[in-house]
């Protein structure tokens, strides 16, 4: 069994990522860093601010970051809120501005993410997927 193993350019799939160009075997993943399944990784150098969800259990390099859901942390509502403008404009604030630009993990760490009641999560999550819903009939009857 070969298990995923993200690099930024996966992270293009967003939403359901279950693919990734490059494998690791049972042994590799042994001694990587293993995330679980519906975490949110977070690019953090280079492609600063691409975002996606695992839905599978995988191993990623060293320019993501993972954000693991805890109990009562609905990992859609984490995804929505690190896609916003809000997020994406504090991971480019506290980068470092070198040739590529660099958000390290302390910095990253230490990045605020609301978490209201989980009853209010699911309604934002329901709510933003209801107005994605209508763009995407809007966008296929044109």
């Amino acid at each position: 069994m070969d298990y995923p193993f993200y690099k930024p350019n996966d992270l293009d799939q967003g939403l359901n990522m279950s693919m990734a160009l490059d494998n690791l075997s049972v042994i590799g993943f042994e001694k990587a860093r293993q995330i679980p399944s519906f975490s949110i990784l977070v690019c953090c150098i280079g492609s600063i601010g691409k975002v996606g969800i695992t839905n599978k259990i995988c191993s990623c390099n060293q320019q993501i970051n993972a954000i693991i859901p805890y109990k009562n942390i609905l990992y859609k509502y984490l995804y929505y809120y690190c896609i916003s403008d809000y997020f994406q404009n504090q991971l480019k604030l506290k980068a470092s501005a070198t040739v590529v630009s660099i958000l390290n993990k302390s910095k990253f760490e230490h990045l605020n993410i609301p978490l209201p009641p989980l009853a209010e999560q699911k309604r934002i999550v329901q709510k933003i997927e209801s107005i994605f819903r209508t763009l995407d009939s809007t966008q296929n009857n044109l």
